[in-house]
């Protein structure tokens, strides 16, 4: 019986709900299990790729496209190459098509995927994607078998190309996914480490375990036998990180090894106090001073001098036993130098270290000369 309205007439019924449209990546899968791939030397094939490249959403390209790739041989992943080729030439980009080509290549193959590389003759092509070809095929190649990736990046064999990411980063792409404490093991024993391998290895420890997994590994890194250049650069790394977010905390962190030999190399005190002294300059300059570390004290000050100049001062008039006061003095003194010279030779006359003194009065001398025109 229909439904009716209390006034007795019949209720309009209600609209059907519409049947939710499956995602792309869904119908995207759906293709996949009906893909049929014939060889990569049938005519077929390259009517296949071609026609997944003619699909215009990006999303839905890149889904099926990953998807055809993963049902490859390592013969019919070479096929899809000059089909890329011939798109590109066709006026279409195809950069992320071909990253993923050789990402999946290098799962799949990575002695054949770098051996492609290796001998395939490059002319005529975008300079960049020889080098993406070999980085994305060491990134998927140490993702899927890591113990033949990693021989290849100790003991490369044939042409490696030099521009570009270096096979290490590379290597480390597809390693960090799959245990980045043992990558970072791993970095600390190799003679190179560039800021590029220090994110990547970082970023990755992080996002899986957590920023005190990263503090953890770092604790156990200074005390091995490990390379001064290799520990300053992530101890910098790390310290960036944690003053966008909390000064206070890096500098807590920092504290922990303001005593280790290290320390005096790396520019990690020196962006914490800047850090510090945005937000409390006396603060930064106590820590400083408790520290007696002279990059903490030159970055507070530094940043003190450039939000408050008179306020810095009179502190530091009044603090002539802080343990950086001299490094303070020449900060302050460089601050003042071009508007009041006279200010800056009085200030210069408290260094008490003699060869402190006489570069800075040096540098005034000379800055009055450059002003005048006349020799120092």
């Amino acid at each position: 019986m229909a439904a009716s309205r209390q006034d007795g007439s019949p209720a309009a019924k209600s609209p059907p709900t519409p049947r939710r449209s499956a995602t792309f990546l869904t119908d995207a899968v759906g293709w996949s299990e009906q893909l049929e791939i014939p060889g990569a030397d049938k005519p077929g094939f390259t009517n296949l790729v071609r026609e997944v490249f003619s699909e215009p959403s990006k999303e839905i390209r890149a889904a099926k496209f990953q998807l055809m790739l993963e049902k490859m041989s390592p013969g019919q992943l070479a096929g899809v190459a000059p089909v890329i080729r011939e798109m590109d030439l066709l006026g279409t980009s195809n950069g992320d098509e071909w990253t993923m080509l050789f990402n999946q290549w290098g799962r799949t193959d990575g002695q054949g995927a770098m051996a492609f590389v290796q001998t395939f003759d490059w002319s005529g092509w975008d300079p960049s994607a020889a080098t993406e070809a070999q980085s994305r095929a060491m990134s998927g190649w140490a993702a899927s078998n890591l113990a033949a990736a990693l021989a290849f990046v100790e003991n490369p064999t044939g042409p490696i190309i030099e521009h570009g990411r270096s096979l290490q980063y590379s290597l480390l792409r597809g390693w960090v996914d799959r245990d980045p404490e043992a990558a970072g093991d791993w970095l600390m024993k190799r003679k190179t480490l560039s800021q590029d391998d220090s994110k990547l290895f970082l970023e990755a420890l992080s996002r899986q375990k957590g920023p005190q997994a990263v503090d953890a590994w770092f604790a156990q890194a200074a005390t091995r036998q490990a390379s001064m250049d290799h520990l300053e650069q992530l101890a910098s790394a790390i310290t960036g990180t944690k003053i966008k977010y909390d000064p206070a905390a890096a500098a807590k962190w920092l504290e922990t090894y303001s005593k280790s030999e290290w320390v005096n190399s790396t520019d990690a005190f020196y962006q914490t106090g800047v850090a510090l002294g945005q937000k409390d300059p006396v603060a930064a300059m106590d820590w400083a001073g408790r520290l007696s570390n002279q990059g903490a004290a030159v970055g507070a000050m530094d940043q003190w001098c450039r939000k408050d100049l008179p306020a810095a001062s009179v502190w530091l008039r009044d603090h002539r036993s802080h343990p950086a006061y001299n490094h303070a003095v020449e900060v302050l003194a460089s601050h003042v130098i071009k508007d009041d010279p006279e200010a800056a030779r009085s200030w210069i006359a408290t260094i008490t270290d003699a060869a402190s003194r006489s570069r800075m009065e040096n540098a005034l001398n000379q800055h009055q000369a450059d002003k005048t025109g006349q020799a120092p």
